[in-house]
């Protein structure tokens, strides 16, 4: 049921920024959306139950910045950049990679293995969304096969 209802907001989002990029910035949209958040999780410190920290460990506080600057900044700015210039369902089906980056890097920083099924699945989610995005379709023309 979570599933679904977060799939329900991830479309209202796409929709929403779709229709906001045509009067606004990438920029822009993604600047509010992170000074909205900001504040609005920002009011959850000063309720009584939420404990302030003694002191500021490095590992922890280094994760909270690279949340803020790499997935807050980087990743929605670029995708809200993304949509401000192709279709919206050209931009979301991009999304299907993040597992393929998440088991490269488990590869690459965790010496993960992985199973033949996982390269398999790996394969054909990268083979989607190249038949989405037409990345094919000239060479399958090509050898008569389209």
């Amino acid at each position: 049921f979570y599933e679904f209802l977060a799939m329900v907001c991830a479309t209202v989002y796409t929709i929403s920024v779709k229709q906001l990029t045509s009067r606004y910035s990438a920029l822009f949209l993604t600047a509010t959306q992170t000074w909205v958040g900001a504040i609005f999780f920002g009011f959850l410190l000063f309720l009584p139950q939420t404990p302030l920290p003694d002191t500021m460990l490095l590992l922890p506080t280094a994760a909270i910045i690279y949340l803020g600057l790499a997935v807050t900044v980087v990743a929605y700015g670029c995708y809200n950049f993304a949509l401000s210039q192709m279709e919206a369902g050209k931009v979301s089906i991009y999304v299907n990679l993040i597992p393929l980056f998440t088991m490269f890097l488990g590869w690459l920083v965790l010496n993960e293995a992985f199973t033949v099924f996982q390269y398999l699945a790996g394969l054909l989610i990268f083979f989607g969304v190249g038949l989405n995005q037409d990345f094919w379709r000239g060479t399958l023309r090509n050898r008569s096969l389209l």
